[in-house]
């Protein structure tokens, strides 16, 4: 997505972009390969545009964003930088924060998360000590152990 924005992508390869957009999605996901992928190019980049992957994301971008990227969508690609909605759908896009994996995602997750609950470190820490203390308590979360324990207490 973020390389129909990307200005070292050239005019040739974001028409390629275009064209697959256009082409209905297929009965096969696009998560399996018949043989392992190749080293993506410049030139194969436009093979994981699709219209099935990419065309959502428009909306992610921007309020009515589908109805935005076809306003340049249609033009040729090197006019793309004179049209507003191109502009506003880029600048969308570079803010956006990539993630590289999963563990990293969870990791900034947790942190926003631990930043919400309270600022003082003390109270922090007793947040820490009460959900250790809790799942000592309840060593499983199934319903079955919350129940035969709660009514033992």
């Amino acid at each position: 997505m973020g390389s129909l924005f990307d200005d070292r992508i050239g005019a040739d390869v974001r028409m390629q972009m275009v064209a697959n957009l256009q082409i209905p999605a297929s009965d096969k996901s696009a998560k399996h390969f018949d043989s392992p992928p190749e080293t993506l190019s410049a030139t194969g980049l436009a093979s994981c545009v699709t219209q099935l992957r990419t065309a959502a994301l428009f909306d992610v971008l921007a309020l009515n964003g589908k109805m935005k990227a076809q306003n340049f969508l249609a033009k040729d690609p090197t006019e793309w930088n004179d049209d507003p909605s191109y502009q506003e759908l880029k600048t969308a896009a570079s803010k956006m924060k990539v993630a590289s994996d999963t563990a990293e995602r969870a990791i900034v997750l947790m942190q926003q998360y631990n930043s919400s609950l309270t600022k003082n470190e003390e109270q922090k820490q007793y947040l820490i000590r009460l959900v250790e203390r809790h799942r000592k308590q309840y060593p499983t979360g199934a319903k079955s152990t919350l129940l035969n324990t709660g009514s033992e207490h």
